[in-house]
Parts: structure tokens; C-alpha cells; sequence
């Protein structure tokens, strides 16, 4: 005790007041324990972010394994994650240069969609796969039953720029 009598005595002559002290030693604390939860915080940040592109990684494998396919074929459903299925799986088959599977998916996800949107998107992305293959006569005809505003235009584009492009090459 007799210390800390000496200690605070000195201190008071250097001019630092307890107070002062306090002040240093709570801050102090206080940055060590928010430099802590910040580090946490970062580690559970990252964490979370690994989870999601495993879960994503696994999606894409069942993807690529069929499994999905094979239990909404097995179902029958003929709703939009079918068809979000089927395009996946052509884009998957696209991948790896399975064409003629990926126009067999393409195909049967334009039959099940009855929204004009999905309809038109997948009329282009089954557009592009024809040109890509060089089946220019199928895939005008495709482009030209595009009739949904906005959907056209893009048509339009594919059939003036890529179709007679080609046809000047």
C-alpha cells in the first residue's frame, strides 16, 4: 500500500492526474475489445461467404449430376423451376458441347413455359444455339414468332446483325 502511496504521489508530481490514467486505461480496453469483435466479426463474414459458394458449388454439381432433373421428371411438374431446370441443364450440356442435348432441353422448356417472357427468352437462347450450330433457316423462324414487346427488338438485332452477317461473310 505504501507503494501506491509513492507511485501516486510521483505521478501527481509529473503532472498526471488519475484520471488521466483512467481515461488512457478505459480507452485502451475499449480498443482492444472492438479490435476483438471486429476480427470476429470478419472470421464470421468470411465463414458465411464459404458456406454460400459451397452451397452454391453443390448446387451446381447436383445440377450437373441430373439429380434435379431426374426428381422433378419423375414428379411431372410443369411449373417455372422445371424450366429453370431445363436451362440450366442445357447450359451445362452447352458447356460441354453436348448440342444436341442442349436444344432438347431448350425445346422442352419452351413447351412447358406459358409466360411470354420466359417463351421469349428461351426462343433466343435456343435462337443463338441454332446460329451457333449453323441452322440459320430454323432459327429465323424462331426469332421471327418473337412478338412480345421489348423481347422483339432483340430479335430484330439478332436477325439484322447476326443472321445477314454471316450471310456477307
Amino acid at each position: 500500500m505504501f507503494y501506491f502511496k509513492k507511485k501516486l504521489i510521483y505521478l501527481k508530481k509529473q503532472h498526471i492526474s488519475v484520471k488521466k490514467i483512467f481515461y488512457i486505461i478505459f480507452f485502451l480496453i475499449l480498443f482492444l475489445i472492438l479490435i476483438f469483435f471486429y476480427k470476429k466479426y470478419e472470421k464470421n463474414k468470411n465463414n458465411a461467404l464459404y458456406e454460400s459458394m459451397q452451397n452454391w458449388e453443390n448446387m451446381q454439381k447436383n445440377l450437373e449430376k441430373f439429380e434435379y432433373s431426374k426428381r422433378y421428371k419423375i414428379q411431372k411438374n410443369k411449373n417455372n423451376y422445371t424450366i429453370f431446370i431445363l436451362l440450366g441443364m442445357a447450359k451445362i450440356n452447352i458447356e460441354n458441347n453436348e448440342y444436341d442435348a442442349a436444344l432438347l432441353n431448350l425445346k422442352k422448356a419452351l413447351s412447358l413455359s406459358k409466360d411470354l417472357n420466359l417463351k421469349s427468352l428461351i426462343s433466343l437462347r435456343l435462337a443463338r444455339l441454332m446460329l451457333q450450330q449453323n441452322d440459320t433457316e430454323n432459327a429465323k423462324i424462331i426469332l421471327d414468332n418473337i412478338n412480345y414487346p421489348g423481347w422483339k427488338e432483340l430479335a430484330l438485332y439478332i436477325l439484322n446483325h447476326d443472321i445477314h452477317f454471316e450471310k456477307n461473310i
